[in-house]
């Protein structure tokens, strides 16, 4: 229908082109009759007013005002009158599949500023060398700082060191002073500064403990000493049993153990553990025939070994018996609590014991056999997850995962140790025959 109104328009044009052509070209004939104006009529016609006075009016002559495709091959076509066509499915054949491209599926560093590019098609291809120019070279730098030594940092505590502890801020070490005095010295950790230097009576210091607020040290003499940790002001110095060995706090009560001057090993007889309260009141003793080391386990038994080649416990709110542990030799030497299960050193061995039910969950052998019969291993330290045990003979201290056991590092001490504490990032222990202790890293 649109193709008619378009054709009818032209035919129309060329009708009133001949008129005019007739007009301009005839001989003499009658006037002709011409277009004088055109008016649009805004409908889509247009009126043709002629010369003559008659007028002619065409038909609608609208056109396409908008061209849609939509997505499936035709296109509609919006015309200016509101009517719309649809064409048919314009879309062509596919074409045929084209070749397959060609990438790079690796590459190679060849290790001589080429690298080889393998492609996807099997082939491959090589870089000229990509190696720039040769910087030139820098200033020399700064002398770097001097390292730990191989067997740890020392320092100095003016006198013969024997135990040491951590309060959490600080260490702190017995000594015999140079000039054959006793004291305890108070160590910042971080460089070994010597805070102070703390006099104590009593004879030579054996073992010491921290209880949340205070130092406590006892001496081979009859003398416990307890000291502001804070200050280092000496609280008070109790005369306690008769030969004083091991130290430990359970929360609430100081224990220690009381060798009553036995002769070790030849007749490790006698023997108690002594409970005092932290004004240094002695609330109870139990009878320990040989007894050495002692702790606590955290929730409500002390345990101790003794050179009759037991561990034994002791409910801690009365000292009364509960338990023994038996088949260990007399080599038995300390025992140490690490939050989950007690340990025991036992000549080349350390045992592991599950608080429960007494069961012994594994015997270890930190490191080779030094010395058959002797206390190779002697002391512990604990630093949250693994068990560090002091090599007496080995002149090492060996680091264990408490989970099982397995031996995760040794580090080298340079001398025998005699006692160790962890401060929370490293290591420290006292050495045999030196008037140093030496920290080293975890």
């Amino acid at each position: 229908m649109k193709a008619i109104r378009v054709l009818g328009v032209f035919v129309l044009v060329i009708l009133l082109a001949g008129l005019v052509l007739g007009t301009s070209c005839g001989g003499e004939g009658p006037a002709g009759v011409g277009i004088q104006s055109v008016v649009n009529n805004g409908n889509g016609t247009f009126t043709l007013n002629l010369t003559d006075g008659s007028n002619f009016t065409t038909d609608n002559l609208t056109g396409i005002q908008s061209i849609v495709n939509n997505g499936d091959g035709t296109l509609t076509l919006n015309l200016s009158d509101g009517s719309s066509v649809t064409t048919d499915n314009l879309t062509g054949p596919q074409g045929g599949q084209g070749l397959a491209g060609v990438g790079i599926q690796s590459v190679v560093n060849n290790g001589d500023g080429t690298f080889t590019l393998k492609m996807t098609d099997g082939s491959s291809f090589t870089t000229p060398n990509l190696t720039g120019p040769q910087g030139q070279k820098g200033d020399k730098g700064d002398p770097g700082v001097q390292g730990p030594s191989a067997f740890g940092t020392s320092f100095s505590v003016g006198g013969i060191p024997s135990k040491m502890c951590f309060d959490g801020t600080n260490i702190w070490v017995t000594a015999e002073m140079y000039d054959q005095s006793y004291a305890v010295v108070k160590l910042q950790p971080s460089d070994g500064t010597i805070l102070q230097t703390i006099p104590i009576d009593g004879g030579n210091p054996e073992d010491i403990c921290f209880d949340g607020t205070n130092i406590w040290v006892v001496s081979s003499g009859n003398t416990v000493t307890k000291i502001q940790a804070s200050n280092g002001t000496i609280a008070g110095s109790f005369s306690v049993g008769s030969y004083l060995q091991n130290i430990c706090f359970d929360g609430t009560n100081i224990w220690v153990t009381d060798t009553m001057g036995y002769s070790i090993p030849f007749n490790p007889v006698g023997g108690r553990i002594i409970r005092l309260n932290t004004s240094g009141v002695v609330l109870g003793e139990t009878a320990v025939s040989g007894v050495k080391g002692i702790c606590y386990d955290g929730a409500s038994d002390v345990w101790v070994t003794t050179w009759g080649g037991t561990v034994a416990r002791f409910k801690a709110s009365d000292g009364s018996p509960n338990g023994t542990i038996t088949g260990f030799s007399e080599i038995i030497s300390d025992i140490f609590f690490d939050g989950t299960s007690i340990w025991v050193t036992e000549d080349n061995f350390v045992h592991q014991i599950r608080v429960s039910d007494n069961a012994v969950l594994g015997t270890f052998l930190p490191g080779l056999i030094t010395e058959s019969g002797s206390e190779a291993y002697d002391v512990f330290c604990y630093d949250g997850t693994n068990i560090y045990v002091a090599c007496y003979y080995g002149q090492d201290v060996v680091k264990l995962r408490a989970s099982d056991g397995y031996r995760l590092n040794t580090l080298f001490t340079g001398n025998r140790p005699l006692g160790i504490c962890f401060d929370g990032s490293n290591v420290w222990v006292v050495l045999e025959h030196s008037d140093v202790v030496t920290k080293l890293p975890a």
